[in-house]
């Protein structure tokens, strides 16, 4: 390894202080204006941008397959599979609340009428 000759101690000029010193504050400030930001092609930035696409709690099949073979060591006819079975229980548990609720909304009528 070679070594490398020593910095100069020099003032720092004014000029530099104009300049802000993080370029992705600037970044940000221009975001939060409503200006585009320009194309950088990073990762992390690309993460950001889908943080909030899949707020609900189902997702639709291919997703959840997609997930299942990144996660697991499962083939893809596997994945599908498993993939399915969790889309099924999914519907099974969507019609079930609606039904509760139904009941529950019976229930409640009924009740209400007794005491009248």
């Amino acid at each position: 390894m070679t070594q490398s000759a020593p910095r100069s101690c020099k003032p720092k000029s004014n000029e530099s202080k104009s300049q802000p010193k993080n370029p992705k504050k600037k970044l940000n400030k221009k975001k939060k204006s409503g200006g585009r930001a320009p194309a950088q092609g990073s990762v992390k930035e690309l993460k950001s941008l889908f943080r909030n696409s899949f707020r609900t709690v189902t997702e639709t099949i291919g997703c959840a397959t997609a997930c299942i073979r990144r996660a697991t060591t499962l083939a893809k006819v596997e994945a599908h599979a498993v993939s399915n079975l969790i889309e099924e229980a999914v519907h099974i548990l969507n019609s079930a609340r609606i039904l509760a609720l139904k009941a529950l909304h019976l229930f409640l009528v009924s009740r209400l009428e007794n005491i009248s």
